[in-house]
């Protein structure tokens, strides 16, 4: 299966947790409750694992759904895929530096020579 059709199938798996808000056809007092008591349960991805989701996605995903419709729900690549997305390629480089000249230094170590010396 590639990327597409998985997406594919992720996206419908995501419609199906919102379709009965979409409708009109919950039987909760509210859309809120409703979205509760569907985070409150385990669902079946289509690869067969179990999993919760939360209120704020199953909000997220009816409001983006009433918006753009299916594309709205469907997963997307992210384009910094595989890039550290919260350091900078100087700050990368100092680290694998200190690695080097200091083989066992700690995690913490370093973010404090990082933090002291930029």
């Amino acid at each position: 299966m590639n990327k597409d059709e998985q997406f594919q199938k992720i996206a419908l798996f995501r419609y199906s947790l919102i379709a009965s808000a979409v409708v009109g056809t919950f039987e909760a007092p509210s859309l809120a409750q409703h979205f509760r008591n569907v985070a409150a349960k385990k669902h079946l991805l289509p690869d067969g694992r179990y999993v919760s989701v939360t209120f704020h996605s199953l909000e997220r995903w009816y409001y983006r759904y009433k918006k753009i419709g299916l594309p709205g729900i469907t997963p997307v690549v992210r384009i910094d895929t595989g890039k550290p997305r919260a350091l900078s390629e100087a700050a990368i480089l100092k680290i694998h530096e200190l690695k080097e000249k200091f083989p066992y230094i700690t995690g913490k170590a370093v973010y404090s020579k990082l933090s002291i010396g930029m």
